[in-house]
Formats: structure tokens, C-alpha cells, sequence
């Protein structure tokens, strides 16, 4: 999946999976939060088990979250899940989650 339209140059740090990912995806699965190695992790398992089904995405910077899922969902893409950190690195993980919702 490529970004939707002007969130990807806005935003180097938000990607889509790779491989694995369904082309007819017809939701997608959100990964947010501040540590690279959580989202990596994060991102290899969930694409593994759910990317025959789901377009695995992983924004590096959770305030810029709500922005880019109006874009997908604007793309025709809904967002089925959301996986946020909560923890010292994402002190502002609540928030993000709760903004979202």
C-alpha cells in the first residue's frame, strides 16, 4: 500500500508493510509509538500472522495518527485495529489511543 496522498512526504517515518500484505486488503491494521524496535517487532509478527488479510501500517509519530487514518479511511480503507505503545518511551500513548477512538 502506498500513502494516501501528501501524508508520506509529510511523514518518512509512516510506512505501510512490505511483504506478505494483501493486496485486496480491505481494513487495515495500525501500529503507532515512539520505539523503532517495538514497531519492527510489532510489524514482522502482525504481518506474518494477519497480512494475508490486512495492509499492516506503522506510524513512527503517533501525533500525527488522526491526520493519516482520515486518510485512509478516505482511500476506502478503514482502520480495523489500533496497537499503541504505553510506556516510557510513548508517554503520550493514552492520549493518542483515546484521540483516535
Amino acid at each position: 500500500m502506498t500513502a494516501p496522498a501528501g501524508v508520506a512526504a509529510a511523514d518518512e517515518g509512516l510506512a505501510a508493510a512490505g511483504d506478505g500484505e494483501a493486496a485486496g486488503a480491505q481494513a487495515a491494521i495500525v501500529i503507532v509509538g515512539n520505539e523503532p524496535g517495538t514497531r519492527e517487532i510489532l510489524h514482522r509478527e502482525l504481518s506474518k500472522r494477519y497480512g494475508g488479510d490486512y495492509q499492516i501500517v506503522v506510524c513512527g509519530r503517533p501525533a500525527e495518527l488522526a491526520p493519516w487514518m482520515r486518510d485512509l479511511r478516505a482511500a476506502g480503507l478503514p482502520v480495523a485495529m489500533v496497537i499503541g505503545g504505553v510506556s516510557a518511551q510513548d508517554p503520550e500513548g493514552i492520549e493518542v489511543l483515546a484521540g483516535i477512538r
